[in-house]
């Protein structure tokens, strides 16, 4: 294991205790739990315990070697030193404040016995400080935000000896009645059934009492709003806050928010593993590599492959990739029991108003991978509140695509949105596009014609400059153009099939400047084609010819 190339430096705080300062300084040095242990020949569930404050306090030497793995200065050395000497042990009775039949509070569903992966989203739960915070978990249906707090969780019973776990919402998105979740926290608590209060007021009292005295692990699972999760914030200030949402929570304190996402390929094979045979997917590699591919990494759909798998042992990985292939058919057969990945995106679309439906639902008519808010405006209609967006961007549907102020379907949500787009009729889908396209064709004719000849040079083919031209440079132009170039292309080549003739001719002609410049970007032919053809229907001798020109310089090697 090769050491840092330089010390850790971090600004110590007087109330750091051991676990805490291990954590600044190993975060300082940009190692992770694996790399630290590895550079100080400890074990890596060693380093963790003494991260959580678990352990018993740490022998000398076992400080040196970390503080020597860090690279720290002499300052920082002797002060690990000395939080260790005077380190206590997370858990014991002197440090939790709760002795006595609550200290075995349990409330945690199973830890799930698939779980693979999400190293980097643990890390941020387990290092989030052991001392009081939220934080908010929260991404697509069927990702595994469930999974990943109640693992965490699991995790932290070692440095916790109460641990309590809610349910806010079912898998309909319907929420649990406030009572219901009281009783069951007092219960979890140590509060025998027959002392809790009938009265909601009386419950909410108890419950704040109870945990102003204690320090302890909170899991809000499938939180619908901020309004569900106010009351049950503990007052205690020990307490770790885990909170599992569909939804950002954005109403709620300052607090951590982990997105999670579909799992990385090597993580799915590795889930498919799991839970179907290491053996099996090994005979196979690229159908399994295939079935991850068609479920789009997503923790639920490949849960639901694999019970399939699971309870069809004369199945091949090769007979269900054949069958999940047909894209319209997919989400009906990703189905097995209660685990509906068709089900789980339902539940999202229905809470969402209706404009936003509508804005969601007709994103799969666009062909590109990305889009921005504008985007989801022009497809919710003429007058759509600008809400809308928040509306979509709060719902957990929408994931971050790179690029700020972008994003992108998953791709079974995209499979969703394509069977619900249905219901809006050819014509409404077709006005839709058609309010997304039209400023995009705006912007691309401008800044093409940026490229060329000034607006009132001799031959310049009249009605070729929009109304409003390009402001900026000829580079920052070809940069947009270069940028954009998926969506315009698509719009420009649409307008060939909606048989607008004449729009799709000064189109062309400002294309035609771009493609002098950058003739490898596009199969400029099949632009050329069109225009070509729709100048001869037009019986436009004059645009035929140039545009016959263009096509002539787009074939050329």
């Amino acid at each position: 294991m090769e050491q840092p190339s330089r010390p850790a430096r971090t600004r110590l705080q007087p109330d750091d205790d051991l676990g805490s300062l291990l954590r600044r300084l190993r975060g300082a040095a940009g190692l992770t739990q694996e790399e630290l242990a590895a550079a100080a020949g400890l074990g890596v569930r060693t380093l963790r315990d003494l991260e959580l404050g678990v352990s018993a306090r740490p022998q000398r030497r076992t400080v040196e070697r970390l503080a020597a793995a860090l690279r720290v200065g002499p300052a920082e050395r002797e002060t690990l030193i000395e939080r260790a000497r005077t380190a206590r042990i997370v858990g014991s009775g002197a440090d939790r404040g709760d002795p006595g039949t609550a200290a075995a509070a349990r409330s945690l569903p199973r830890d799930p016995p698939d779980f693979v992966g999400r190293a980097g989203e643990l890390r941020e739960l387990l290092d989030a400080g052991p001392e009081g915070g939220i934080t908010i978990v929260n991404g697509p249906p069927g990702a595994g935000k469930t999974t990943v707090v109640i693992h965490a969780a699991h995790l932290l019973t070692a440095a916790y000896a109460t641990v309590v776990y809610t349910e806010l919402a079912d898998a309909t998105g319907t929420a649990t009645p406030p009572g219901h979740v009281l009783g069951h926290l007092l219960t979890a608590l140590g509060v025998e059934s027959a002392r809790i209060p009938a009265d909601h007021g009386e419950r909410l009292a108890a419950y704040r009492r109870l945990t102003s005295g204690r320090r302890g692990v909170l899991v809000l699972d499938n939180a619908l709003d901020e309004q569900q999760v106010r009351p049950l914030l503990p007052v205690g200030t020990g307490w770790r806050v885990l909170i599992s949402s569909r939804r950002e929570l954005a109403g709620l304190p300052a607090a951590p928010r982990i997105t999670v996402d579909a799992l990385p390929e090597g993580e799915a094979l590795r889930l498919l593993a799991t839970a179907v045979g290491a053996d099996r997917t090994a005979r196979e590699p690229d159908a399994a590599a295939e079935l991850v591919a068609l479920c789009g990494g997503l923790p639920l759909a490949l849960r639901v492959v694999a019970n399939r798998l699971s309870s069809r042992p004369a199945w091949t990985l090769e007979s269900l990739a054949e069958r999940l292939r047909d894209a319209r058919r997919r989400l009906d057969r990703l189905s097995a029991g209660d685990l509906d990945v068709r089900s789980a995106i339902a539940t999202s679309y229905r809470h969402l108003p209706p404009a936003a439906q509508s804005a969601m639902r007709r994103l799969s008519l666009l062909p590109w991978p990305s889009h921005d808010d504008a985007t989801l405006l022009a497809l919710a209609g003429p007058d759509a509140d600008p809400a809308v967006a928040g509306a979509l961007h709060d719902s957990g549907l929408l994931l971050p695509a790179g690029a700020p102020g972008r994003f992108r379907l998953h791709l079974l949500t995209a499979l969703y949105c394509a069977e619900q787009v249905t219901e809006d009729g050819a014509t409404v889908q077709a006005e839709a596009v058609d309010r997304v396209c039209a400023p995009l064709l705006v912007t691309a004719r401008a800044a093409a014609d940026r490229l060329g000849p000034a607006p009132d040079a001799p031959g310049r083919p009249t009605g070729s400059q929009e109304p409003g031209r390009w402001t900026g440079s000829q580079e920052e132009a070809v940069t947009w153009l270069v940028e954009h170039h998926e969506r315009w292309w698509w719009a420009t080549l649409r307008l060939a099939e909606r048989g607008r003739r004449r729009e799709l001719l000064v189109t062309a002609e400002s294309l035609s400047h771009l493609a002098r410049r950058r003739r490898t970007l596009l199969p400029w032919h099949e632009l050329f084609t069109r225009s070509v053809a729709a100048a001869v229907t037009l019986a436009d001798r004059a645009a035929e010819a140039r545009h016959r020109s263009h096509l002539e310089l787009a074939v050329r090697p």
